[in-house]
């Protein structure tokens, strides 16, 4: 455990291995902070843990984490992570840059009070037990690629200033965006979701690209506003596909559609033209 720690220079903890729970409690570090090869079995929580030079985990196996408190100046990266009890991030200020490659969490992974000033990225990212982000703010753009989760991956209150792409998504339970803002474009390509897809409350301000996209439980667009064009290209859905309250400034395009259940349009504003 880890009270009340100051540092001024850097910080590396490195070949750790701990039988029961790892804590980091009012921890301050002025230079980078570096965890390369670590095992916790009981479990690893920050709570008000403040990095000013970039944190770093690397090469990381823990049975249950959490991370209260945190604020990272520099960038916060996880690379080859493995968490089998659940993984929280509650109040997470980012200045330089989210990424996680080739993480594996077997319980639920959960982002609030998420604030990003460089660009989130999610790559090779595997969740047994549902993915939730709850009040996420980036100013960078947001990237998932070869994300799976098995439970729902539920986005709310979500905004975005740069670009906001999921490339090879597989979601087995449901897929919801509620409250959903993208100042840049939005591009969805690859993506297979099994439960449903829910958009609600979504406004786009460059363009909406759905490309190779599979649903099998309904895709509805509840309150949908784009300023550029809407575009579905390779789209399956099967149990129905509603558009309610939609709005699209530039044009909307459907290109090689299959729907086994129905297509509805209620309340539908386009601009720049309607293509089948």
């Amino acid at each position: 455990m880890f009270y009340d720690l100051y540092v001024r220079g850097g910080l590396l903890i490195y070949n750790l291995y701990v039988r029961g729970g790892l804590l980091f409690d009012n921890l301050y570090v002025r230079g980078a902070l570096l965890f390369q090869t670590l095992y916790v079995r009981g479990g690893l929580l920050f709570v008000n843990f403040y990095v000013r030079g970039g944190l770093q985990f690397y090469d990381l196996y823990v049975r249950g984490g959490l991370s209260y408190n945190l604020y990272v100046r520099g960038g916060l990266l996880f690379d080859d992570l493995y968490v089998r009890g659940g993984l929280l991030f509650d109040n997470v200020y980012v200045r330089g840059g989210l990424l996680l490659y080739n993480l594996y969490v077997k319980g639920r992974l959960l982002f609030d009070d998420l604030y990003v000033r460089g660009r989130l990225l999610f790559d090779n990212l595997y969740v047994r037990g549902g993915l939730l982000f709850d009040n996420l703010y980036v100013r960078g753009g947001l990237l998932f690629e070869n994300l799976y989760v098995r439970g729902h991956l539920l986005f709310y209150d979500l905004y975005v200033r740069g670009s906001h792409l999921f490339e090879k998504l597989y979601v087995r339970g449901g897929l919801l965006f509620d409250n959903f803002y993208v100042r840049g474009g939005l591009l969805l390509q690859d993506l297979y979701v099994r439960g449903g897809l829910l958009f609600h409350d979504l406004y786009v301000r460059v363009g909406l690209l759905f490309d190779d996209f599979y649903v099998k439980g309904g895709l509805l667009f509840e309150n949908l506003s784009v300023k550029g064009g809407l575009m579905f290209k390779n789209l399956s859905v099967i149990g129905g596909l509603l558009f309610d309250d939609l709005y699209v400034k530039g044009g909307l395009l459907f290109k090689v559609l299959y729907v086994r259940g129905g297509v509805l349009f209620n309340n539908l504003y386009v601009k720049e033209g309607l293509l089948f």
